[in-house]
Parts: structure tokens; sequence; C-alpha cells
């Protein structure tokens, strides 16, 4: 896998606890780290009666504000945090919009993992945000979603929560697969289905291909029946806890219908548990 994470930081507490996950990550892979802070041209209090080189001169008054204060803020960061960490890292501050810079990053700095912090409990789209599910769903990387709460410990036990009735080629798992074994950790692959259904052939068909794409790491199946999907992930995490859960977000798959009606009721990531997603 690629070793250099991303940790896009908006200087809240939640943010700081997953730059910290990521830099106890990141010493466990051998990675770097890559700090982002994405801020936006203040809106200037000029009133319509100003000249438009006295508005332009009041822009860059504030926008100077504005990088003063992300200097200030990055280089605590960088006191507190980072110099201390014995990981490799540069701080990046960059003008414009959050989801599109991040974007850019990924895609010219051969980031390998993006780690943001998450907001709290609540429905799924609550503690997300809508700037971590974006990037849950556009990124080619895996993204990686620190609960407040949470605290790094070492990866031995993924929890793979996967909908067998949308099958994915064995390569999508790859991402996870390499993480895996770069930090010897076990994969449980757990399929939530309705109280007493059977798996049909197509079902039966995708979790033979998701034992082939996962044969270089150890890992092992389980079947939760549960007409709720939270509910079934959430109480199987209580009996068997997992150092982080995994999900592919697809349309029209076990994640959409996590973000839909009464699923967001009971959510299972408001505790401890880093969620990760990778894209199919």
């Amino acid at each position: 896998m690629k070793k250099h994470i991303l940790v896009p930081t908006d200087f809240s507490q939640p943010a700081n606890n997953a730059l910290r996950y990521a830099l106890e990550l990141a010493r466990s892979l051998g990675a770097r780290l890559t700090v982002l802070s994405v801020y936006q041209m203040p809106i200037p209090m000029s009133t319509p009666m100003y000249t438009p080189g006295v508005v332009l001169l009041e822009d860059q008054q504030n926008l100077a504000g504005v990088e003063r204060d992300i200097d200030e803020q990055l280089a605590t960061l960088e006191t507190t945090y980072l110099k201390k960490a014995g990981v490799p890292y540069q701080l990046v501050k960059q003008l414009g919009n959050v989801e599109l810079s991040v974007e850019k990053m990924v895609n010219d700095e051969a980031i390998g993992l993006v780690v943001m912090g998450t907001h709290g409990s609540g429905g799924l789209r609550t503690l997300l945000g809508n700037t971590t599910l974006h990037l849950m769903r556009q990124l080619h990387c895996p993204v990686l979603a620190i609960p407040p709460e949470a605290s790094f410990t070492r990866i031995h036990r993924m929890l793979l929560a996967t909908d067998y009735r949308h099958a994915a080629l064995p390569e999508n798992y790859q991402p996870l697969v390499d993480l895996a074994f770069a930090l010897r950790a076990h994969i449980e692959v757990l399929y939530v289905v309705r109280a007493e259904a059977l798996l049909s052939d197509q079902e039966l068909d995708a979790g033979r291909n998701l034992k082939h794409a996962l044969d270089p790491v150890p890992h092992s199946f389980a079947i939760r029946h549960c007409d709720d999907i939270n509910e079934g992930i959430t109480h199987y995490l209580r009996e068997h806890p997992a150092d982080l859960l995994a999900m592919m977000p697809r349309t029209h798959s076990l994640w959409e219908r996590m973000l839909e009606g009464s699923h967001t009721r009971h959510m299972c990531f408001h505790g401890e548990t880093p969620l990760m997603t990778f894209r199919a």
C-alpha cells in the first residue's frame, strides 16, 4: 500500500484526535503524514458604496489575517503532536474548497489513506458530516473516520460489514487486504441478513469471491440474523469487539440502506470503533 497518510484538519477536538490516531497508525505502518488545512476567502464587510480598489484591499487584508491564524494553528499542532511523534510529516495550507482540495491532493501526492475526525453521536449523516460522506463516496483511496472517543490501539482485528447481494470484484478489496497485511491483522466478514433468511446462489457466489480476495490474510466469516442492519452490526461488535470497522460505500448497497430511514436510529459508529471505507 502507499505509505502516505493525509489528515485534513479544521483544528477542532475531533480533528486533533484523528491526528493523534493517524500519527500512531503512521508509526505502525512506517508511513509519512501530511496535515492539510483548507480555508476560504473571508466575506468582506464592505458596503456597495466602497470602490472596487478599496474592496480588493480589504479582501487582501482579511485573507492575510486568516492565513496568519492558520499558520499559528498549524504551528501549535506541530509543537503539540508532530515534532515528538517520530513520523515524517509536512504541513500544507490551501485556499479553496475542502472536498476538491482533498481530492486533488490524493491524486497528486499518491495518498494511500485519508484520516478524518467525526463529530460524535447521532445518525450516520450527522456523525460523519457532508464533507466526510462525500469523500468516502468519491475518493479512490480508503477513508478512515475516527470517533471523538477513539484512541489508537494496535489493529489486530478488522470487521468487514458487507452486502453479498451486490458483489464486488476481488481487486476492489485490495486496499483492505493491503492494510491488514501490513498490520498483520485478521479480517472477519460480517453479513447481516433478515431473520431466518436463506442465502441465494448469487450471495453464495459473492461470498466465495470475497473469500478468494481475502486469501492473502487471515480471515473468517460470520452471519448475523437481524431485521435492522445497524442493530445487527452494533450487537455483533459488542459481542466481538473489533479495532476497525470496514465498509464499501456503493449505490443501493448496505451502506446506502444505513443512511436512510430508521437505519440511522441505532448507530454503531458513535462508540470507539473507527470506520474505514474503500470504494468499489
